[in-house]
């Protein structure tokens, strides 16, 4: 799951909440700071972990055609 201002990611490791970490996007090898904002699991050893941008960022993930609403200004 992934928006303008962060996403849900699966890890093998657990982090805490706040907690400071950079996502890479490993198509385009575009790094952006986010903050850790809730955490789950672990469920068959991963976690899920929901983070935030440090600033909207509609254009990190490799979507061809973002929603309206994801313009960043």
């Amino acid at each position: 799951m992934v928006n303008a201002h962060g996403g849900l990611l699966e890890s093998p490791v657990s982090v805490a909440v706040n907690q400071k970490i950079t996502l890479t996007n490993p198509r385009s090898g575009k790094s952006c700071g986010c903050r850790v904002v809730r955490i789950a699991g672990p469920s068959e050893s991963q976690f899920k972990i929901a983070f935030e941008f440090d600033e909207p960022n509609a254009r990190f993930w490799p979507i061809a055609f973002p929603p309206a609403c994801w313009n960043v200004r």
